[in-house]
């Protein structure tokens, strides 16, 4: 099996089991071993195919009597994922492609469609102006943005004319979402977000200070690597170009582990220091749990809360790999807490569950999964979550309420309504962070608990 055998395979498998297509990936490719470039090969297309599936359906529709979602999904993931390949993947020949889906066809329709599937994508290729530069063309209904920056010009004016539409099928995201952007920032400044929400995800590792710092880590490394590690501060370093292995290696002996920027920040903003007892509420999978113990160096303690199930066990396992002695894993069911379990606490974390549309990037169907009313229906339960978290808080200590959203509906007007109820709890800052190059998109806001008078 090569490559886009098994990309088709996957985008198949995740629509006909409606799992995520990078959890069939993961199967996929434990059952077939590849090498390190047909690996990436495979993620790219199946991914990609999900991710800008908008725009190529768009772009098909052009060049089918039949809309493309009415056609037999097999056909239909041929050809998407070749349109991918011959939009995106500048390093791939058309014609390998156009061969190479043409045989799919066969294989998979019994020659049925081959022709049709030969027809189209030759078409679809014939569309892209390849003299042109995005840079000298006006009218931006020709021109299909690339994730790492430039645009794919076409010889026609295929984008919808109405500016959110536009940008809806030029990025390939929900309708509903770009509208309420472009409300909030204008277009430009949602085109922003937008762009950044299609580049290839970043990898950032956070150095566990208890076991190593930054040069200690940079001296583990081979010297031929070292220069693939940027760091972005004394604790965190974007690892994205680092060859897979080293990575591994040093995740395995629990030097770092991988966490965002824009996540560690919520922690800082808690002003963890040594003999604190902090409570993460809602702390599985445990990344920021191990910064806040991390941060401890060894005394005090951090309760970690989340519901039962297997996220607290992901938990148990992190703490483990990290070395980290200071964590008590618990089951957020009030009535089975543990006897010796405080009921005020110097340092609280509520890291809600919420829209995610400040990491939409990062998975590739997280963007159409996203219904309109999520930024709504979560209201109630971070509502809940935030009001225990404050009242868990002691007189002069600190409740930080964070998301992965950029949302205002689940941030600054969610904390506001809470407050305006709760004299006792103060605001004291708060920080929106939109997806760029360094980081993902979120929120977080410190409050304190004002002292009994």
């Amino acid at each position: 099996m090569n490559a886009r055998e098994l990309a088709l395979l996957a985008l198949t498998e995740s629509h006909d089991r409606g799992t995520y297509v990078q959890d069939c990936l993961h199967e996929l490719l434990a059952r077939h071993p590849m090498s390190p470039a047909d690996r990436a090969l495979a993620t790219e297309i199946a991914a990609g195919t999900v991710r800008h599936r908008r725009t190529l359906d768009r772009l098909l529709d052009r060049r089918l009597k039949t809309p493309i979602r009415e056609m037999l999904p097999a056909v239909r993931f041929i050809l998407e994922s070749a349109a991918y390949q011959i939009l995106y993947l500048e390093r791939v020949p058309d014609y390998a492609v156009v061969d190479e889906a043409v045989r799919l066809a066969r294989q998979t329709t019994r020659g049925r469609m081959s022709g049709l599937v030969n027809a189209v994508l030759r078409r679809l290729s014939e569309m892209i102006d390849r003299e042109a530069r995005a840079e000298s063309v006006r009218d931006v209904r020709r021109l299909i943005p690339l994730p790492r920056g430039g645009a794919v010009v076409l010889k026609e004016s295929v984008l919808p004319e109405q500016t959110t539409r536009r940008l809806a099928d030029a990025y390939s995201f929900p309708h509903p979402l770009v509208a309420r952007w472009v409300e909030r920032w204008g277009a430009a400044g949602a085109e922003q977000v937008l762009a950044s929400l299609n580049r290839p995800p970043r990898t950032f590792a956070r150095v566990n200070a208890l076991r190593a710092s930054r040069e200690s880590l940079a001296a583990r490394l081979p010297e031929s690597v070292r220069d693939a590690v940027r760091w972005v501060g004394d604790r965190a370093a974007d690892v994205s170009d680092l060859p897979h292995e080293h990575l591994l290696a040093l995740l395995g002996e629990g030097l770092v582990t991988v966490e965002d920027p824009t996540a560690m920040r919520a922690v800082e903003a808690m002003d963890v220091r040594p003999g604190l007892t902090v409570l993460d509420l809602c702390a599985a999978p445990g990344g920021k749990a191990s910064y806040i113990a991390e941060l401890l160096q060894g005394q005090g303690t951090v309760w970690a809360l989340d519901r039962p199930g297997p996220r607290l066990e992901t938990l148990r396992d992190t703490c483990r790999r990290l070395g980290l002695a200071t964590v008590r894993v618990v089951a957020n069911v009030p009535a089975q807490w543990p006897d010796d379990m405080p009921r005020r606490f110097d340092r609280v974390l509520v890291d809600v569950p919420c829209s995610n549309t400040g990491v939409l990037g990062r998975r590739a169907e997280a963007r159409w999964r996203l219904k309109d009313h999520a930024f709504e229906s979560l209201r109630p339960l971070q509502m809940e979550l935030l009001a225990q978290g404050a009242a868990l808080t002691a007189p002069g200590g600190l409740c930080v309420y964070s998301t992965c959203s950029i949302e205002p509906q689940e941030n600054d007007r969610l904390v506001r309504e809470f407050l305006a109820g709760r004299p006792e709890m103060v605001l004291q800052v708060e920080r929106e962070t939109l997806p760029s190059a360094d980081g993902d998109g979120g929120y977080f806001a410190r409050m304190t608990r004002l002292e009994a008078t």
